[in-house]
């Protein structure tokens, strides 16, 4: 689909996903499929080859204990697969701002919101402070704050997003808010301690 095909007037602005939290994510998978695929090779060829080992031991090889090595690795491959499957709908996402709304096009799906069919928008901040060893450190660790979005059109279709689905999403949210603002929709902000 070409952006002028958008029902969102000139396209302004376009919003791509954090690619460092997909290489990572990519990172998981790979792991997660080679753990995986080892561990459920070495238990079945071990069971393979086994003629008289015992059903169940305390310790040492039993047909038990390679069984349940067989179901998570092969756990272990579907959550990768799984994962890898999110991970490219997450690429997928662009979203493209205008002068009379954005669009979120993921997986060939183009969702339009018109300024004027939004009916809210919700801004959560959260406000938490890692923990120190042994809780030595709680005062003097700054709290981080991290910020996720949620708009929703008058006929209940959300979009939900922070900074692990768009790259600058602040910028992003500003815009929105800039707009909704102008338009008289409301902007609901919570603010969460932890």
């Amino acid at each position: 689909m070409q952006t002028e095909d958008l029902p969102i007037g000139e396209v302004q602005q376009m919003f791509r996903p954090n690619r460092n939290n997909q290489m990572a994510g990519y990172i998981i998978v790979s792991f997660l499929l080679m753990v995986g695929c080892c561990l459920l090779f070495m238990c079945a060829f071990k069971l393979s080859r086994a003629e008289q080992m015992p059903l169940f031991v305390e310790k040492g090889e039993s047909l038990y204990s390679l069984s349940i090595g067989c179901v998570f690795g092969a756990g272990m491959i579907i959550a990768s697969l799984f994962l890898f499957h999110w991970l490219r709908s997450i690429a997928s996402l662009r979203v493209f701002l205008g002068d009379e709304g954005f669009c979120m096009i993921r997986d060939q799906r183009v969702e339009v919101f018109i300024w004027d069919q939004i009916a809210l928008a919700e801004e959560t901040a959260l406000y938490e402070r890692p923990r120190g060893p042994l809780n030595l450190l709680d005062g003097e660790i700054p709290k981080i704050r991290s910020q996720s979005f949620c708009i929703v059109r008058e006929d209940g279709y959300e979009f939900k997003f922070n900074s692990n689905h768009l790259q600058n999403h602040d910028r992003f949210a500003s815009l929105v808010k800039w707009q909704m603002r102008i338009r008289d929709i409301p902007w609901l902000v919570e603010e969460d301690y932890c």
